[in-house]
C-alpha cells in the first residue's frame, strides 16, 4: 500500500473542525449575535482556544513531519522515499511500532468531543535506532494497515491527550 500526503485526505482529518466552524458560525448567526467587536472576540475566544487553535497545531506538525515522504508498505517491510531516495526497512530491522492516540480513539468509540480526538501517529523505531514517523495524514487507518501487515510485531497503543509528533 502506498501512503502519502494528499489534500483530500488533509480535508478529511480537518472535515470535524470544518463542521464544527458552521455549527458555531450557525449558532451565531441564529442567536442574532451583534456584530460588535466585544461580541465578536467574547464568543470567538473559546472557541479559538477549544477547537480551532489545537486542531491548527496538531495538522501543521503532522504536515511538517510528513511532506515530501511517500511510504510504501507491505508485508516485508516499509519503503521510505524522501526526494526521490528510497530506503527500505525489513520487518526484521522493525523493533517496535506505538501508536499515540487519543482515548477515544484507543476505545474505538464513535463518539468524539474535540475535533483533534481523530489526529494520531504511529512511531516506528528500527533495531538500528532510528525511528520513523506515520501520522494519520497518510491514512485515516494507519493503526490497521500496520497491524495487519505486521502482525508479528511488538505494537504497542499509548493514550497521549495532544499528540504531537516530537523528533
Amino acid at each position: 500500500m502506498i501512503l502519502k500526503i494528499t489534500l483530500w485526505k488533509q480535508l478529511k482529518s480537518l472535515f470535524s473542525l470544518l463542521f464544527i466552524t458552521s455549527l458555531y458560525i450557525g449558532g451565531l448567526v441564529y442567536a442574532e449575535i451583534p456584530l460588535e467587536k466585544r461580541a465578536v472576540l467574547i464568543f470567538s475566544l473559546p472557541y479559538l482556544a477549544i477547537f480551532f487553535i489545537p486542531v491548527v497545531i496538531i495538522h501543521l506538525n503532522y504536515y511538517i513531519n510528513g511532506t515530501g515522504i511517500i511510504y510504501k508498505i507491505d508485508e516485508s517491510g516499509i519503503t521510505k522515499t524522501v526526494n526521490n531516495k528510497e530506503e527500505f526497512i525489513s520487518i526484521a530491522d522493525i523493533k517496535e511500532i506505538t501508536f499515540f492516540m487519543m482515548p477515544n480513539r484507543l476505545l474505538n468509540s464513535a463518539i468524539r468531543s474535540l475535533p483533534f480526538e481523530d489526529y494520531y501517529y504511529a512511531q516506528i523505531l528500527t533495531t538500528d535506532k532510528k525511528v520513523i514517523f506515520i501520522s494519520c495524514l497518510f491514512s485515516t487507518k494507519i493503526d490497521k494497515i500496520l497491524e495487519v501487515n505486521f502482525k508479528e510485531l511488538n505494537i504497542k497503543k499509548l493514550k497521549a491527550i495532544y499528540p504531537l509528533i516530537t523528533a
